[in-house]
């Protein structure tokens, strides 16, 4: 073996050896060989390989604040100033209680369940239209997944009936309330006897006071008006005898036609606090309408003899068939037991509503009974009016009216 590489292992190989490095140098070899394993982050490791890293530390004798400031220190020179804050206010003297500061961290402890009341309860009830049989269901669930917050129907029940108003009767089927029936006659007195009871009625009622909370109460002061009333109770708490009179303006109907002379009437502020129902004001204009119809081939109002009355029967029967041939109505015919007539609210709105048809049919300009018809639709609406150009459209309109009245005046003293 030897022999055979004698060759080259008689030979000489040169061998460079470099001197040590001066002081301050570094040494060209420290590369040399096998890198060395990257120290894992000191958070990753296991907690025997963290006891056995700081274990050097603690062999020292360092007491918890020195370690716990050169923490400090440490954290700062790492740019982490609110973890070094956080251990600077632990550890400080006057700093707070360190079980504040864990709790802190570890969060309030979980609520349990809170019950509702049995108002809530009932208010629940009500929002979501739950049945009595859909509470109890719900509350027996909320029981089985251990969440008893729902009281019992019966709690329910109880503060429901708390909240029936006093003198009312309600069962499982509704509500009454007594009625008290006057078999008299509709008077003025009476009327105003009536008005004068239910004003001490309203003026002796007290405020009711709900008591929010300690430092809020609420008070609501009750005042209460007749706001469903016609013009005949209107006249009898004005103390107006005739009924042809009007209760507003007390104008007389020879003075009506002065349309001017009625705008510059006085009105006291008593005399409109009331609501009249506008429902007789829809049945009342169509009548007017159709009593002018009934005299329009000879232009008077009054149908005096034989001959004018036949007319009028005559033009009544055709006006009757019409209106119920066109628009399926019944007008101004008579009901059994003298209940009055077949002109009602319905009959009304719809002779308004087809006021071209209507207009047609007793042969009169339907611009008229078209802003007859605005009229009625604007008192009766909800929307709040300009009382400005309310006024002045209903003024052009009785003066539209008037005009009509003239023009059959005239006509009249032609014939």
């Amino acid at each position: 073996m030897l022999d055979k590489h004698a060759v080259w292992l008689l030979e000489s190989v040169p061998v460079a050896i470099l001197a040590p490095p001066a002081p301050g140098q570094d040494d060209p070899m420290d590369g040399r060989g096998r890198p060395s394993q990257m120290p894992a982050a000191f958070t990753l490791v296991s907690s025997p390989t963290r006891r056995r890293n700081v274990s050097q530390l603690l062999d020292q004798g360092f007491t918890g604040e020195q370690l716990a400031y050169a923490a400090q220190m440490t954290l700062r020179k790492e740019g982490r100033k609110t973890e070094a804050d956080i251990i600077k206010k632990v550890i400080a003297a006057d700093g707070p209680d360190p079980t504040v500061v864990q709790a802190s961290y570890r969060g309030p402890p979980p609520s349990l369940p809170k019950t509702l009341t049995a108002d809530k309860a009932l208010v629940l009830l009500f929002n979501t239209n739950m049945t009595r049989a859909a509470y109890q269901e719900v509350r027996e669930t909320s029981k089985d997944h251990v969440a008893d917050i729902f009281p019992p129907y019966n709690f329910v029940l109880d503060a429901k009936k708390r909240c029936h108003p006093a003198g009312v009767v309600v069962d499982d089927r509704g509500a009454s309330v007594p009625v008290c029936f006057i078999f008299e006659k509709e008077s003025k007195e009476l009327t105003t006897a009536t008005y004068v009871q239910l004003q001490q009625e309203v003026e002796s009622l007290t405020p009711s006071v709900v008591q929010l909370t300690n430092d809020v109460t609420i008070s609501v002061r009750h005042e209460m008006t007749l706001t469903m009333i016609d013009g005949k109770v209107h006249n009898a708490i004005q103390g107006i005898r005739s009924q042809q009179v009007c209760s507003i303006c007390r104008a007389k109907p020879t003075e009506m036609n002065n349309i001017d002379g009625v705008l510059a009437r006085p009105i006291a502020g008593d005399r409109t606090q009331h609501g009249i129902s506008t429902l007789h004001c829809w049945i009342r204009s169509m009548e007017m309408f159709l009593h002018i119809a009934y005299r329009l081939p000879f232009c008077e109002w009054q149908a005096r003899g034989e001959e004018k009355q036949r007319i009028v029967k005559e033009q009544k029967q055709r006006i009757q068939t019409e209106f119920h041939q066109r628009l399926g109505l019944l007008i101004d015919q008579p009901l059994p037991g003298g209940a009055g007539t077949t002109n009602d609210g319905n009959s009304a709105r719809r002779f308004f509503l087809e006021h071209e048809t209507s207009a047609d049919i007793l042969g009169l300009d339907s611009t008229l009974i078209r802003r007859f018809s605005y009229l009625l639709r604007a008192t009766s609406s909800n929307f709040h009016l300009d009382e400005e150009r309310f006024g002045v459209y209903a003024v052009e309109t009785a003066r539209m009216l008037w005009a009509c009245t003239c023009i059959l005046t005239r006509v009249s003293m032609m014939k």
